[in-house]
């Protein structure tokens, strides 16, 4: 579903998500019918006077996914991969639900009204032995993909199943260290990571300057922060000297994520060619260099989101069964 936005207006509108990646996305999600017993008999026995209840039911379920745009307000019409829709009579009827897409957002909404739906076609087929039957439980169980990773149902709400480890944000600024000019890049990268995943963030600011920058790098490193991103620095301009700064510490060069955040910031503009921003492991840590304008953080930090857990897990030995 968009994020909406309420403007000053009051006007309520689809926020742009053009910008965003493409990336595989699931979601699960689940209902129940509470029923009487001569009702489950004949949904078990399939003698409904309407037929077979269960059959109905996932095909309802089916034809939701493809018109939840049209039933939930700001919900984007999507390019569904795949649908299941399974469901199981035992002391009452258990509908779960499993939606793919590869897009730019998620199919929690479809998944949840698949769901519904099917459990609202089991109480019409039943109406006629029990008009006491109830749609109960209906919930999200599982979601995957996007800037905010994998998430499972549990004990309190919707938890996530893999965290980022401990994480730090350099902002890279000749007038940001003087104080001289508000952190915007800053901030906004230490609420991307957290939105990502990372519980724990550590923050510095540094002027461009090579040594300060790699001194502080290797700090980080040192220190065990195992995800450590620089802001700021990263173009053709005589004082930005951070992928030099960089560099020379990368003992294993990961240069698709700098193509990724370049790539990301070119749907925005052009000017995304000019950054040098580089990546790569240096001890423990994975580092990755982001522009500095808050605009290209957010661009970059949408691109990246969904490959953090991923990177770090293959770092530490893993994570290459895990990915989505």
């Amino acid at each position: 579903m968009i994020p909406t936005h309420v403007d000053e207006a009051g006007r309520v509108r689809m926020v742009d998500v053009g910008a965003k990646p493409v990336t595989a996305r699931t979601a699960r999600a689940a209902a129940r019918v509470v029923c009487s017993d001569e009702a489950l008999e004949h949904l078990r026995t399939g003698t409904l006077a309407k037929g077979d209840a269960v059959a109905v039911a996932r095909v309802a379920g089916l034809m939701a996914v493809k018109r939840t745009s049209d039933l939930i307000p700001l919900c984007h019409p999507l390019a569904v991969d795949g649908a299941e829709v399974d469901v199981v009579v035992d002391d009452a009827v258990r509908i779960e639900t499993t939606v793919r897409t590869t897009g730019r957002t998620g199919v929690e909404m479809e998944a949840l009204t698949a769901a519904a739906v099917a459990a609202l076609a089991v109480v019409d087929m039943i109406k006629s032995v029990d008009r006491g039957a109830q749609v109960t439980d209906v919930r999200l169980l599982a979601k995957s993909g996007g800037a905010s990773g994998a998430w499972e149902l549990a004990d309190g709400g919707m938890a996530r199943t893999r965290a980022l480890p401990p994480a730090a944000v350099i902002t890279i600024s000749d007038r940001c260290a003087l104080g001289v000019r508000l952190d915007l890049a800053g901030p906004r990268l230490v609420d991307a990571l957290r939105g990502a995943g990372a519980v724990d963030v550590a923050t510095a600011v540094v002027p461009d300057e090579v040594e300060k920058i790699r001194e502080q790098v290797s700090a980080f490193v040192a220190a065990g922060r195992g995800l450590v991103l620089t802001t700021g620095g990263t173009g053709v301009g005589p004082r930005d000297v951070t992928p030099e700064a960089v560099e020379p510490l990368i003992e294993r060069p990961v240069p698709g994520l700098a193509e990724a955040v370049r790539s990301a910031g070119a749907v925005r503009t052009g000017t995304a060619a000019l950054s040098r921003g580089v990546a790569g492991v240096i001890g423990d840590a994975l580092v990755i260099t982001l522009p500095g304008a808050p605009s290209a953080v957010d661009d970059a930090m949408d691109r990246l989101a969904p490959l953090l857990s991923h990177a770090v897990a293959q770092l530490r030995g893993g994570g290459h069964e895990e990915h989505p």
